[in-house]
């Protein structure tokens, strides 16, 4: 119903274009920018090495892109998500469109390292809409912090409480059910407060 032959594009539009969307996409990009920006002002000379978790559709990926503009050259970006098909289409929409990007699957509900990461080494992780939909949120925190260098950032971008059209769509998926730390969550589905993400990353 959701994805008819395999086809995306009747989701898309709550990715890309939808306005609340596009919103929180473009602060996330005017942050990361401004973080490239401060450290070039220091003098820093390594690319700002960013890792985007689940990247999917890539929405937040073209804005990031986009809102970099003539930073991007001072940014090393590696797309994952769990899904072959998600990363092939992100080959195809954004392989030549930053100088230093790639493509590698990666499962955040698992460790990393054993996924062929080197643990503490990125300046920014992205996850958009993607953390929820884990198991367990604690571990899938863990998971995302070994990424991160010492004092690296973590660019989260969650929707923090429940719609009818979010249960009524992307509910019909398994994995919308997938969580088993229910204290954690919202009632009746896998989304997590404001308050409650702050709790979680405290904790973290």
């Amino acid at each position: 119903v959701l994805f008819p032959s395999g086809s995306m594009s009747l989701v898309e539009p709550i990715y890309k274009g939808n306005a609340a969307m596009d919103h929180f996409n473009r602060v996330a990009g005017d942050a990361i920018r401004a973080h490239v920006e401060a450290r070039a002002a220091r003098g820093g000379s390594d690319r700002v090495r960013i890792v985007e978790v689940g990247a999917g559709m890539g929405s937040t990926t073209e804005w990031v892109i986009r809102t970099l503009g003539d930073a991007a050259p001072r940014v090393e970006y590696v797309y994952t998500d769990v899904s072959e098909g998600f990363l092939q289409l992100g080959r195809r929409s954004f392989g030549a469109r930053l100088p230093a990007i790639s493509f590698a699957a990666l499962d955040v509900e698992r460790g990393v390292v054993e996924q062929g990461f080197d643990a503490g080494s990125f300046d920014i992780v992205i996850a958009t809409n993607v953390l929820h939909a884990t198991r367990r949120l604690p571990e899938t925190l863990r998971h995302v912090k070994a990424l991160l260098k010492t004092n690296g950032w973590l660019v989260l971008n969650e929707g923090t409480r429940n719609q009818d059209f979010l249960t009524f769509t992307f509910g019909l998926l398994k994995g919308w059910w997938a969580y088993e730390d229910e204290s954690n969550r919202l009632p009746g589905g896998p989304l997590v407060s404001a308050a409650g993400w702050t709790r979680l990353l405290q904790d973290s």
